[in-house]
């Protein structure tokens, strides 16, 4: 889950603002995705709150997701060809 908060002044004078692309970077870190590894994230659900206090306000965006990562099929090596038959001796 990544999730960004910000600060308002009297609930509507935003001094700090919370962000997506903070949230969206602290869920990558907090699932371990790196770069080049086949990993997706999927089922992304963002929520945007607002708590309000008598002289503030706490914005947050809060990102969930479930990660996939891709792996290779491994297939089991084919059997075994049995050797050839040898050719029958001619008959004279």
């Amino acid at each position: 889950m990544g999730r960004s908060k910000g600060f308002s002044l009297l609930g509507f004078i935003t001094i700090v603002p919370p962000t997506l692309t903070k949230a969206m970077n602290r869920l990558y870190a907090n699932a371990e995705m790196q770069t080049g590894r086949p990993q997706t994230v999927a089922h992304l659900v963002i929520e945007q709150t607002s708590s309000y206090f008598i002289l503030f306000g706490i914005p947050e965006i809060d990102v969930r997701a479930d990660v996939v990562q891709f792996e290779p099929e491994v297939r089991p090596p084919p059997p075994p060809r049995p050797p050839p038959n040898p050719a029958p001796p001619p008959q004279s």
